[in-house]
């Protein structure tokens, strides 16, 4: 075989191999690009379709309504007056000395629809004087005088609807009170200590009805039990009143009904 012969079998292999090579280099890219994870078109008959309602349960669940104005409250703080208490400081058979009804602010917190609790504070600090001018001037101090109230109840609310809710609230007052001088006299100590506990009902009513949900107005009454207790000392020797008191709500004036039956509230 002669050199021409062998070059041209060569060729023609070359040319033969080539064309081989370029018909089948678009199969593999092909393959290698399926390979890497490039997308590709999978055939309409074995589509997967998605579930509607897969995925989405969750939203769908946070964004249902409450059904009444007191589940919308569940979880909130509300912030608003819880009335007052009258607390003795010294001895309460004197004007100068009378019981202080010490004002209390509070929170309310429903851990759910049911149950709920109540914290509050209250605090009232009072002194005064006599100035005599004459010849001579005078002045007198009158008795000087401080109160604090503890607050805690646990409202039940037994039934709801609308903007309204049915509540139950048993509750307990703890007073303290502490001051210095009398009329008769200005060294004397004074002292005071108030239990008061109870249970009102009546109905808590969300203003939802004119655009602001989250206001809340309570009206209740109950039954109170009430242990109090005054001191007076001074040169060695104290006298001691004390009170113990069971009633209704009672409304002797007006006004009364805003010292305890009435109370409002604001959720945050």
């Amino acid at each position: 075989m002669n050199r021409s012969t062998k070059r041209s079998i060569i060729l023609g292999w070359l040319s033969t191999s080539t064309a081989v090579l370029l018909t089948a280099a678009p199969s593999f890219a092909q393959d290698a690009t399926v390979g890497v994870g490039a997308s590709t078109t999978i055939p309409s008959g074995r589509a997967r379709t998605t579930d509607p309602g897969e995925g989405r349960a969750s939203s769908s669940a946070s964004a249902a309504p409450a059904a009444n104005a007191h589940e919308a409250a569940v979880g909130r703080i509300g912030v608003g007056w819880l009335g007052t208490a009258d607390v003795p400081v010294g001895p309460a058979v004197q004007a100068a000395t009378a019981p202080i009804p010490t004002p209390v602010v509070g929170i309310r917190y429903w851990l759910n629809s049911t149950l709920g609790i109540d914290a509050g504070l209250g605090f009232f600090t009072t002194n005064s004087a006599t100035r005599t001018e004459a010849t001579t001037n005078a002045t007198v101090q009158g008795p000087s005088r401080t109160s604090f109230v503890l607050h805690a109840g646990v409202p039940l609310s037994l039934a709801d609807v609308g903007n309204f809710s049915f509540v139950v609230i048993p509750e307990l007052n703890v007073g303290i009170g502490t001051g210095k001088g009398t009329q008769m006299d200005g060294n004397a100590d004074l002292s005071g200590f108030l239990l008061e506990g109870g249970v009102r009902a009546g109905a808590e009513v969300f203003f939802g009805f004119i655009g602001i949900p989250q206001l809340s107005l309570e009206g209740s009454a109950g039954v109170f039990l009430s242990s109090a207790s005054g001191k007076v000392s001074a040169g060695g020797a104290s006298t001691r009143f004390s009170t113990f008191i069971l009633s209704t709500s009672s409304v002797a004036q007006p006004w009364d009904i805003f010292r305890k039956d009435i109370a409002a509230r604001y959720y945050f």
